[in-house]
């Protein structure tokens, strides 16, 4: 979804209000230059790393409408790409230290619910930061698996449907720990373009129509934070 919009210094402060404002417990971010630029709140850690142990979660599977916590957990489609994602995920890193695999459970937000599994990592010897992510981006959530026989198929598909930013790693670095999310649920816009951009997961079980739905229901959650914040 896009817009005609020039954005002004105003329209970015009035932004970053509203994801500060609506978006607690999620990953707030954001970048621009006088060109370009992005704003979003995103539900995915792709790593945190400190004191010798690095945390990531795997967050894949989105719940349908009207489906029960109790049968998301356990429904075919959900769980085969769920299940990718850990797999891809564990078999990125599995060489760097000692896993432990938590269990997955449905982590509920305001306008939508994933199934999430959280995963630890204790390091063999200190973690470099621009290897872990070479190392771990994209996950399956955003790429492919296995990841290497994907990626001519995703390059190919970017260039027939642009997504800018969206899905790309964002990290910090400081003293003793550094942290790197996934770029999700995003604005992102040019000097008078503005748009969105949403994906999902597709498995030999998955359906047009639901997965349509999927896209419709991310790209309602992310206007939802930019709307005027005093309307809570």
């Amino acid at each position: 979804q896009e817009s005609s919009l020039e954005v002004r210094r105003s329209f970015r402060a009035f932004w970053i209000l509203c994801l500060l404002k609506r978006c607690l417990g999620l990953h707030c971010y954001g970048t621009w230059n006088l060109h370009e630029g992005l704003l979003g709140a995103s539900p995915e850690s792709l790593f945190q790393m400190r004191s010798g142990k690095l945390s990531t979660v795997a967050l894949a599977g989105t719940k349908p409408r009207g489906m029960s916590d109790a049968d998301f957990l356990k429904a075919p489609k959900e769980r085969r790409e769920h299940d990718l994602v850990i797999e891809g995920i564990v078999s990125s890193i599995k060489d760097c230290g000692t896993l432990s695999i938590g269990p997955t459970q449905v982590l509920s937000l305001a306008h939508v619910s994933h199934l999430q599994t959280k995963i630890d990592l204790a390091l063999d010897q200190e973690g470099d930061f621009l290897d872990l992510v070479q190392r771990m981006h994209p996950t399956p959530a955003l790429g492919a698996f296995p990841k290497q026989a994907g990626e001519p198929f995703l390059l190919a598909q970017e260039k027939r449907v642009p997504r800018g930013r969206l899905g790309a790693p964002f990290g910090l670095v400081q003293e003793g720990e550094a942290q790197c999310i996934v770029a999700i649920r995003n604005l992102q816009w040019t000097q008078k373009r503005v748009f969105l951009v949403a994906g999902c997961g597709i498995t030999e079980e998955s359906h047009f129509e639901s997965e349509w739905e999927e896209m419709l229901v991310k790209m309602a959650s992310v206007r939802a934070y930019f709307e005027d914040p005093w309307k809570m």
